[in-house]
């Protein structure tokens, strides 16, 4: 009983923390950066935020997988933030540093069609990854929120 009154709200507040991040990230920061901030500065104030927000999504994967594990939520429960965590990874270490290494190409007053092409591809994979772990966090509540109901109707423990 005490680790299912730890574990319950803490994968709740995990997954609240990282839908909340997320959502800011994407419906806040990017958008106001993107359209005020001149395009060098504007992509490393992205860059710096995403970061956090992906480094933070490593953290709260692995918790969070943990945690479907401990509770019992199944495979899916389990495996599908540690996907979340690749996507978070596959970010950060592959596709910004490629971002950045593309991006002076891209600013400069000699900019090539190539440079843009890379870093258009490059922009629409980094969101491509943003969108998979969206979708994956979206995925964890209602299985999460499912597993709880079901429980609920049959007087079980939810955790």
């Amino acid at each position: 009983m005490a680790r299912e009154s730890v574990l319950r709200p803490a994968l709740w507040i995990a997954l609240g923390v990282w839908i909340g991040a997320l959502a800011y990230f994407g419906a806040g920061v990017a958008p106001a950066v993107l359209g005020r901030a001149p395009s060098p500065v504007a992509g490393e104030l992205v860059r710096a935020t995403l970061a956090v927000l992906d480094w933070s999504g490593v953290a709260l994967g692995l918790l969070l997988s943990l945690g479907g594990v401990l509770s019992g939520r199944g495979r899916l429960a389990a495996l599908i933030p540690i996907g979340m965590v690749l996507c978070c990874l596959a970010s950060q270490l592959w596709v910004a540093p490629a971002i950045a290494a593309v991006r002076p190409g891209v600013a400069a007053s000699e900019a090539t069609p190539g440079s843009a092409i890379q870093f258009r591809r490059l922009h629409r994979l980094s969101v491509g990854l943003y969108a998979a772990t969206c979708a994956g966090v979206v995925a964890l509540v209602v299985i999460h929120g499912r597993r709880e109901s079901r429980s609920d109707h049959r007087g079980d423990s939810p955790a």
